[in-house]
Protein backbone atom coordinates (compact mmCIF):
# COMPACT_ATOMS: atom_id res chain seq x y z
CA UNK A 1 0.00 0.00 0.00
CA UNK A 2 1.66 3.77 -0.73
CA UNK A 3 -0.92 5.71 1.08
CA UNK A 4 -0.63 9.52 0.18
CA UNK A 5 -0.33 12.60 2.50
CA UNK A 6 -2.85 14.84 1.54
CA UNK A 7 -3.11 18.54 2.96
CA UNK A 8 -6.13 19.91 4.51
CA UNK A 9 -7.08 22.23 1.43
CA UNK A 10 -7.08 18.78 -0.61
CA UNK A 11 -9.11 17.04 1.99
CA UNK A 12 -11.89 19.80 1.59
CA UNK A 13 -11.71 19.42 -2.12
CA UNK A 14 -12.68 15.64 -1.63
CA UNK A 15 -15.10 16.26 0.34
CA UNK A 16 -16.58 18.78 -1.58
CA UNK A 17 -16.73 16.99 -4.86
CA UNK A 18 -19.38 14.56 -3.55
CA UNK A 19 -17.44 11.56 -5.07
CA UNK A 20 -16.40 8.63 -3.28
CA UNK A 21 -12.72 8.32 -1.82
CA UNK A 22 -10.92 6.22 0.49
CA UNK A 23 -8.07 7.10 3.73
CA UNK A 24 -5.94 4.64 5.56
CA UNK A 25 -5.00 5.60 9.05
CA UNK A 26 -1.90 3.80 10.30
CA UNK A 27 -2.26 4.65 14.15
CA UNK A 28 -5.46 2.86 14.61
CA UNK A 29 -4.90 0.55 11.08
CA UNK A 30 -7.61 1.00 9.49
CA UNK A 31 -9.26 1.91 6.28
CA UNK A 32 -12.47 4.38 5.27
CA UNK A 33 -14.54 4.78 2.55
CA UNK A 34 -15.96 8.10 2.66
CA UNK A 35 -17.99 10.66 0.37
CA UNK A 36 -20.25 8.08 -1.76
CA UNK A 37 -23.94 7.26 -1.80
CA UNK A 38 -23.92 5.10 0.28
CA UNK A 39 -22.74 7.25 3.59
CA UNK A 40 -19.32 6.33 5.48
CA UNK A 41 -17.74 3.22 6.21
CA UNK A 42 -14.70 1.66 8.19
CA UNK A 43 -12.98 -1.36 7.90
CA UNK A 44 -10.04 -3.01 10.05
CA UNK A 45 -7.30 -5.56 8.04
CA UNK A 46 -9.15 -8.49 7.59
CA UNK A 47 -12.31 -7.54 8.64
CA UNK A 48 -16.06 -7.07 6.97
CA UNK A 49 -16.40 -3.02 6.62
CA UNK A 50 -19.14 -1.32 8.80
CA UNK A 51 -20.84 2.29 9.38
CA UNK A 52 -19.30 3.91 12.55
CA UNK A 53 -21.15 4.99 15.06
CA UNK A 54 -21.59 9.15 14.68
CA UNK A 55 -19.48 9.68 17.93
CA UNK A 56 -16.31 7.71 16.37
CA UNK A 57 -13.30 9.12 17.73
CA UNK A 58 -11.72 6.22 15.61
CA UNK A 59 -13.41 7.66 12.38
CA UNK A 60 -12.96 11.37 13.47
CA UNK A 61 -9.15 10.90 13.46
CA UNK A 62 -9.17 8.67 10.08
CA UNK A 63 -10.48 11.30 8.39
CA UNK A 64 -8.59 13.89 9.48
CA UNK A 65 -5.08 12.40 9.63
CA UNK A 66 -5.77 9.43 7.18
CA UNK A 67 -3.64 9.23 4.10
CA UNK A 68 -5.28 8.98 0.80
CA UNK A 69 -5.29 5.22 -0.77
CA UNK A 70 -6.77 3.76 -4.07
CA UNK A 71 -9.76 1.82 -3.90
CA UNK A 72 -7.91 -1.27 -4.97
CA UNK A 73 -6.31 -1.14 -2.26
CA UNK A 74 -9.53 -0.12 0.52
CA UNK A 75 -10.66 -3.37 -0.97
CA UNK A 76 -7.67 -5.61 -0.17
CA UNK A 77 -7.27 -4.18 3.42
Amino acid sequence: MKPKKITSKELDALEKSGKEYYLFYEWEECVVRVGGRDGAYIKFKGEEEFVPHNESNVFFEACRMGEQITKEEYDSY
